[in-house]
């Protein structure tokens, strides 16, 4: 078997657009808040949330956010998605641990009901949350010491 190199099509990357040569030639552009919709989608950034009665996690802030609990349960929202975007929430029990989030009703979860957080103090769940057509899929990973 032989190997060939294949040039990559010409791809100009700034902060307003993405400019690149589509297959057979044709010019493709995204410009504003296609590029920024882009940008929060493969966001690796963390952002730490504090614990509060109610939280909303503003994904504009990062694609990875944490969030150690000081209280029982805390009622928690998104805000500022982008459309086809993964995001991901680490959240850690308290010392005491048994502390529980009250979700959107807008969340569709895996198998359908609505994940138990590991209830061990320290012990952290990774939720991993994916937005698409309005609507938030969500998938819990648990048990994390």
């Amino acid at each position: 078997m032989r190997c060939r190199t294949v040039p990559l099509p010409r791809l100009a990357v700034d902060e307003q657009r993405i400019i690149g040569r589509k297959a057979g030639g044709n010019i493709a552009a995204l410009t504003g808040a296609e590029v920024i919709g882009i940008t929060q989608a493969l966001d690796g950034r963390q952002h730490s949330i504090t614990c509060a009665d109610t939280v909303t996690v503003d994904w504009s802030a990062g694609g990875t956010q944490y969030m150690i609990f000081d209280r029982d349960t805390v009622a928690m929202t998104f805000s500022n998605p982008t459309p086809g975007g993964v995001y991901r929430l680490l959240l850690q029990q308290s010392s005491g641990g048994s502390d529980s989030i009250t979700w959107s009703t807008t969340i569709k979860w895996r198998g359908g009901s609505t994940p138990t957080l590991t209830a061990a103090g320290n012990a952290v769940d990774i939720l991993t949350f994916t937005f698409v057509n309005s609507v938030w899929y969500g998938n819990i990973t648990q048990n994390f010491a």
